[in-house]
C-alpha cells in the first residue's frame, strides 16, 4: 500500500466514523423522548413526564430533526452534510435548553429527569467532526525536495 492510498483509507475511516456518530446521536435523541424529562414530586400534577407527554410541538420537531440527522448520516460525506448536521445539532441544543430552562409542566416542584441530558448528548454526538486526515490537494509520498 502506497503512502497516499494509506492516507486516503485513513481519511475514509474518519468520515465513516463521523456518520456513525451522527446516527448514534440521532438514535439517542429519539430514545430520549421516551425517557423521563420532568419529575413532579408532589401536588396535583405529581408524576413522571416523558418528552412525548410533556411537550406540545417540541417533541415532534425533535423527532423530525433526529430523522433528518439519521438520513444525513446515510448520505456521502460532503461540506453540505456537515453544515446540515451542525444546524441540526444547534437547533436541538437550543430546543432542549429552552425546555430545561422553562419546563412545560407548570409546577414549583418540578425537577429534571435524565431525558433532557440524553437529548443534549444526542445533539453533541450529532455534530460534524473534522478529521486529521489528508487535506484536499495535499501531496504525499516522496518527491523532489521531500527527502528519500
Amino acid at each position: 500500500m502506497t503512502p497516499s492510498s494509506s492516507s486516503r483509507v485513513r481519511g475514509l475511516g474518519l468520515l465513516r466514523h463521523s456518520s456513525l456518530l451522527t446516527a448514534c446521536g440521532a438514535l439517542l435523541l429519539s430514545v430520549s423522548l421516551f425517557l423521563v424529562w420532568f419529575v413532579v414530586a408532589s401536588g396535583p400534577k405529581e408524576g413522571l413526564y416523558s418528552g412525548w407527554l410533556s411537550f406540545d410541538r417540541t417533541d415532534r420537531v425533535l423527532a423530525l430533526l433526529a430523522l433528518i440527522a439519521l438520513g444525513s448520516s446515510l448520505l456521502p460525506p460532503s461540506r453540505w452534510t456537515g453544515v446540515v448536521r451542525l444546524l441540526i445539532g444547534l437547533c436541538v441544543a437550543v430546543l432542549v435548553g429552552r425546555e430545561m430552562a422553562v419546563p412545560p409542566v407548570i409546577d414549583p416542584n418540578v425537577t429534571l429527569g435524565p431525558g433532557p441530558y440524553a437529548g443534549l448528548a444526542g445533539a453533541i454526538l450529532g455534530r460534524p467532526r473534522r478529521g486529521r486526515g489528508p487535506q484536499p490537494g495535499a501531496r504525499s509520498g516522496s518527491g523532489p525536495g521531500r527527502g528519500a
